[in-house]
């Protein structure tokens, strides 16, 4: 069965939801739309005092027929005039329950980073 558009952006929104994550309208990614949810931290973004980690769906559709289907999970933030984006990427919905431990280790990177 062919993975179609509809079907991943419902089986992304699920998983987002059940994880604690927004939908959010965005120019610059591939499907229009990103998830963000305000997490923890010990350190935060100096420019807003908060730390976000942002789901970034695609599909992609190739001519032979081969689909490219996966999310980016991603810390997007500033600490001491750098800026950092951190990340993980390539994983497929197969993986959504790795989400928690993708978060933890995320905000540990950037803990550890800017101490």
């Amino acid at each position: 069965m062919k993975l179609t558009k509809e079907y991943f952006i419902s089986e992304m929104d699920k998983i987002a939801e059940s994880n604690g994550y927004k939908k959010f309208t965005s120019r610059v990614d591939d499907l229009g739309f990103i998830y963000q949810k305000r997490v923890e931290s010990e350190l935060v973004c100096s420019l807003n005092d908060k730390l976000h980690i942002n789901i970034n769906p695609s599909y992609i559709e190739f001519n032979n027929d081969s689909i490219y289907a996966k999310f980016k999970m991603s810390i997007v933030a500033e600490n001491k005039d750098i800026w950092y984006d951190l990340g993980v990427y390539g994983l497929d919905l197969s993986e959504s329950d790795k989400i928690p431990m993708i978060e933890e280790n995320l905000i540990i990177m950037f803990n550890t980073l800017n101490k």
